[in-house]
């Protein structure tokens, strides 16, 4: 058995990341209670995963292993994702359940 490479990604690895993370979670209940709609969440899971993960690039702590077979982005400790831009997303995109909250 092959040991996978992980790799750091870098910002211009940034929309491979991000495809990675969309189709990893298309099937998750939270996001998809978000946005139920398929054409809906595919519009915009890339927007809220930038608004929360993004800064892991800049602190190279955004990882995909191999040819893009997964991916994760962690942020370091006091480094926070765009709430502000998490929360218009939500508000604006959200399914009407969401947005109640």
């Amino acid at each position: 058995m092959n040991n996978p490479t992980v790799n750091t990604a870098m910002q211009s690895n940034e929309a491979s990341v991000i495809d990675v993370l969309r189709l990893a979670f298309v099937a998750d209940p939270a996001t998809r209670w978000v946005w139920p709609d398929p054409v809906s969440y595919l519009s915009h899971f890339p927007t809220f995963a930038k608004a929360f993960g993004r800064k892991a690039f800049s602190n190279g702590c955004a990882h995909y292993i191999g040819n893009y077979s997964g991916a994760a982005l962690w942020l370091p400790p006091n480094v926070h994702p765009d709430v502000e831009r998490l929360t218009a997303l939500l508000k604006n995109t959200g399914s009407d359940d969401a947005k109640r909250y």
